[in-house]
């Protein structure tokens, strides 16, 4: 039995840790808020416990606070809804998801009500079953974690593509649950590379970092869509978001299933590096460096991978070791290489 004057256990840590920053403005806020919430409780008769205090915290939230007070709650609430059990989360989840959202929406501006709502957010989906998956609470919950992935304030953009991955690379979420997360990733990464511009690759750019994470954890099929989609990004306008996407596509195949990847994919992406070869080479400044070494490093991949699907001699494999041997020897700053890159060129060199 957990005394009225007492935090439950699995709080203790949180309201030692408050206590101690509470000589800050964000610590002072958040310790009135698990205070405030344990008085509440107490005068209400009840006994102290992780559902009490979310319930209580819920309650709060909708009572629309100032941004200050709000941070605070979801801050408490993000650390609360840890102990909850999956029962309740469950339960609960239409009246917890449609108060978060409306919650984030209403104060849209603030960092601090955006990074601990997602936290809440991926609490909550994690805690599902497949039945909730029908429901448009999830899809909109799914779609404000996707669109915070590309958001402009950095602790919040890292905060949702955790989310992301942690929903389709660890083993939370039902199979059906999974594969609609990673569906909609995708059509994410899609709309969002399909905007993209010379003028505008921010968002693209933020995306492909997250994207080299998911990619191991991607279905087979998901891996063939995703490689098709980078393919088309390929360009030398910009040689630093070159050099990003031919590294993804490189993490795409090195983490696929010979078998599984179709020919006609990687041949699509090696044509296309192929195409910028004499655009790409010319340059002798940082981005540049970094943009043939993922040249080389790609097309190392790419000749393993048709040559595991293709054993005799074909077009974009001659291509390809033409296009490395003629970049090695164009370079004037000869780049240090990777043994991969050398062995990759030497056998090209002797079959071709």
């Amino acid at each position: 039995m957990v005394a009225a004057d007492q935090d439950p256990p699995e709080l203790q840590q949180l309201s030692t840790e408050l206590k101690r920053t509470s000589s800050s403005p964000e610590g002072k806020a958040r310790l009135a808020v698990l205070m405030a919430i344990r008085q509440a409780i107490v005068e209400r008769g009840g006994t102290p416990s992780c559902a009490a205090y979310a319930a209580g915290l819920m309650s709060s939230l909708s009572q629309q606070h100032d941004e200050e007070t709000t941070a605070a709650v979801v801050y408490v609430l993000s650390h609360v809804l840890q102990n909850v059990s999956q029962t309740v989360l469950r339960s609960k989840f239409i009246g917890i998801a449609d108060l978060l959202l409306s919650t984030m929406q209403y104060h849209d501006g603030s960092a601090s009500v955006a990074r601990h709502g997602l936290h809440c957010v991926h609490l909550i989906i994690a805690a599902q079953e497949v039945e909730a998956w029908r429901t448009p609470q999830m899809g909109q919950l799914t779609e404000i974690l996707l669109s915070h992935a590309v958001d402009p304030r950095p602790k919040v953009r890292k905060a949702a593509q955790g989310f992301v991955m942690s929903l389709i690379g660890q083993d939370v979420l039902p199979g059906e649950a999974k594969a609609a997360v990673e569906s909609k990733a995708l059509s994410f990464c899609a709309s969002t590379f399909k905007a993209c511009t010379s003028a505008d690759t921010v968002s693209t750019q933020q995306l492909l970092g997250m994207v080299k994470e998911l990619a191991p954890n991607l279905s087979p099929k998901a891996k063939q869509s995703l490689l098709l989609q980078l393919a088309k990004l390929i360009s030398a306008e910009d040689k630093t978001m070159l050099a990003q996407v031919l590294g993804a596509i490189e993490t795409v195949l090195q983490c696929s299933d010979p078998a599984s990847v179709s020919e006609k994919h990687i041949n699509k992406a090696v044509t296309s590096v192929l195409d910028i070869h004499s655009q790409l080479i010319t340059g002798s400044d940082a981005a540049a460096h970094e943009a043939i070494k993922a040249y080389l490093s790609f097309l190392s991949q790419a000749y393993q991978m048709l040559t595991y699907t293709s054993p005799g001699p074909r077009q974009p494999i001659t291509d390809a070791a033409t296009a490395a041997v003629t970049c090695d020897t164009d370079m004037h700053n000869p780049l240090p290489r990777s043994p991969m890159c050398y062995t990759f060129i030497a056998a090209c060199s002797i079959r071709h």
